[in-house]
C-alpha cells in the first residue's frame, strides 16, 4: 500500500507542524479518499521552441516544468465526537502562503516528498450541518511551486580526523603529536534521481581553504574553491542550485555574510541523473567538508 502523510508548516500556532496520516480510514481520523488524487504523476513539461522564416517545423531548444497542481479528496471523520477539534486541527495545518510537506512511502519503503502550499478548498459547499453529521468530505487544493518530488538527501563527509590530539603528548612514548592539517580525499557520488541534482557544500571550521573537483571528461580545473577563514564552531555553505548559486559564511554565533564573490572557482555543475561522478576534495584545516545532493523525481513513487 502507498502511504500518505501531510506535515504542516512549522509556526507559532497550536496546530502548526501537525502530522496527519492520510492513508488509514477510520473514526477520529483524516484521510485521502483515493478516488481522484492529483499530483502523484509525472507532471507536465512546457517546450521551448523557435521557428525560422525558412524553416519547416520548429527547433526544440529545451523545456521547463510549470508548478504542480495537487488535489486531495479528504474525509474528516469525527463521528466519535472528535469532529470539532479534528477539523480545526487539520485546517490550521493548512495556512495560506506557507509550505508543508506531502510525504509518500511506497510499498518498497522508499520515501519521496513534495513541498506544497494550500490554495483553497475548491469553494466547498456545506449541504448539511457537519457538526451534526460529524463526517464531511472536502476537496483540498495545493500547489507545489517546485514541481519535483524529492528523495532523502545523500551526504558524503570528508574529514581530516575524528578528534584532534594535543600538540604536546601526554604519554611517555612520544614528545609531540604531529598530524596533517590537510585533507586530500575522493569519493564517488551517485545521483539515483530522474533529474540533475545540484550539490550543497558545507565546510565546518576550523578551515582556511577548500577546493573541489568533479571529474567530468572535459574538466580538469577546480569546480569550486576559495580561501576562507572558517572559525571553529562556524561553517561555510555553498549552494550550487540555479536558484541560489551563493556562498554564506556563518560564525560561531550564527551571524552570516554573503561571500560568493570570494569563491576562486565557481563552475556550478549538477550530478546527472542515474550517474556516478568522482569527486576530489582538498581541505586546509582540521575541520570537515560535506557534499550533499537531494535526488529529484517526476513521480511520487
Amino acid at each position: 500500500m502507498i502511504e500518505h502523510v501531510w506535515i504542516g508548516p512549522p509556526g507559532p500556532g497550536n496546530y502548526y507542524g501537525s502530522t496527519f496520516d492520510l492513508s488509514t480510514p477510520g473514526v477520529g481520523k483524516v484521510w485521502i479518499d483515493d478516488r481522484g488524487v492529483e499530483g502523484l504523476g509525472t507532471g507536465a513539461a512546457e517546450a521551448q521552441t523557435h521557428r525560422g522564416a525558412l524553416q519547416d517545423g520548429q527547433l526544440f531548444t529545451g523545456w521547463t516544468a510549470p508548478p504542480r497542481e495537487v488535489f486531495w479528496p479528504v474525509v474528516i471523520d469525527g463521528s466519535d465526537g472528535s469532529w470539532w477539534n479534528l477539523q480545526r486541527e487539520f485546517w490550521e495545518s493548512l495556512p495560506f502562503g506557507q509550505h508543508g510537506t506531502w510525504r509518500v512511502t511506497a510499498p518498497d519503503g522508499s520515501i519521496r516528498e513534495l513541498r506544497c502550499r494550500f490554495v483553497g478548498d475548491g469553494g466547498h459547499v456545506v449541504a448539511t450541518d457537519p457538526s451534526i453529521a460529524k463526517v464531511e468530505t472536502v476537496g483540498v487544493e495545493l500547489i507545489a511551486d517546485d514541481p519535483w518530488w524529492k528523495g532523502p538527501a545523500l551526504e558524503t563527509i570528508f574529514q581530516t580526523r575524528e578528534a584532534a590530539l594535543p600538540f604536546f603528548a601526554t604519554t611517555s612514548d612520544r614528545v609531540l603529536n604531529i598530524a596533517s592539517a590537510n585533507t586530500i580525499d575522493s569519493a564517488e557520488v551517485t545521483n539515483p534521481g530522474e533529474l540533475p541534482a545540484w550539490p550543497v557544500i558545507r565546510v565546518d571550521g576550523p578551515a582556511s581553504r577548500f577546493e573541489l573537483r568533479f571529474l567530468y571528461p572535459d574538466l580538469t580545473d577546480p569546480s569550486l574553491g576559495g580561501d576562507f577563514e572558517v572559525p571553529a564552531g562556524g561553517y561555510l555553505i555553498v549552494d550550487t542550485s540555479p536558484t541560489e548559486k551563493r556562498a554564506l559564511l556563518y560564525d560561531a554565533d550564527g551571524n552570516r555574510r554573503n561571500v560568493t564573490r570570494r569563491l576562486s572557482a565557481m563552475d556550478f555543475r549538477p550530478i546527472n541523473p542515474r550517474d556516478t561522478t568522482p569527486v576530489f576534495v582538498t581541505l586546509n584545516g582540521t575541520g570537515s567538508l560535506s557534499f550533499t545532493i537531494t535526488p529529484r523525481y517526476r513521480r511520487g513513487y
